[in-house]
């Protein structure tokens, strides 16, 4: 991204910033001439957990920056993610689990000149919220799964869009397929083989978990 001039959130809330940041600033000079944030920079995989917010900054010993995100591009508010900031640090451990699920934009801005930043070039999704699995109901639910059975199972969860981890099982074998059913519910099927274990097919031991596109897992069902 190119260096640019603040707008929106940025010229309303980096302002304040700027006022508090003058106050402990110390012997720092405004010299920074450039700016440019390269992660997080939108679009891609939901992010969680800990996230490494990346800058270049072209600079003097002593300037500083300091990294905002907001839900927001162009309405307030912002939040601090970190303040005073060496500038050629060029890197920050975020830990998004403060922030809450939702869609965001990261600034990284010179303290002494707020207006000299750059933002993420689109917003990008933190999500930190396991799926959830309600139920799953094998099928047939009576009788013995012999073998060239295929056994059901269909798994009842909080959102579509999950896949099933590959710890996932049926009578303890790797399931033959899984189908997100674009309703909430998943269809996984278990093709019984010679040499498996014996069980009434509604016995079945059964372990699902599913895993969202963030990478959060739900507890094995």
């Amino acid at each position: 991204m190119n260096t640019r001039i603040a707008t929106g959130w940025v010229a309303r809330t980096l302002v304040v910033s700027m006022i508090a940041l003058l106050a402990t600033a110390g012997s720092a000079s405004a010299s920074i001439s450039a700016i440019d944030l390269t992660a997080p920079n939108g679009g891609g995989a939901p992010l969680r957990d800990t996230v490494n917010v990346t800058w270049t900054a072209t600079g003097i010993p002593g300037d500083t920056v300091s990294l905002v995100y907001s839900p927001n591009i162009g309405i307030a508010p912002s939040i601090f993610i970190a303040t005073g900031l060496a500038y050629n640090a060029g890197s920050f451990s975020w830990d998004t689990n403060l922030a809450a699920d939702g869609t965001y934009w990261v600034q990284v801005a010179a303290d002494l000149a707020p207006f000299l930043n750059d933002i993420s070039a689109s917003s990008f999704v933190i999500d930190n919220t396991a799926p959830i699995v309600s139920s799953a109901v094998v099928a047939p639910g009576t009788g013995i799964a012999k073998i060239g059975d295929v056994v059901t199972l269909t798994i009842t969860s909080d959102q579509v869009g999950y896949v099933a981890s590959s710890s996932s099982s049926i009578n303890g074998k790797t399931l033959s397929s899984f189908v997100d059913n674009a309703n909430n519910t998943y269809t996984a099927t278990y093709n019984v083989v010679e040499g498996d274990t014996n069980q009434a097919s509604g016995a079945l031991p059964i372990n699902i978990v599913l895993v969202d596109a963030a990478g959060n897992s739900s507890i094995a069902f």
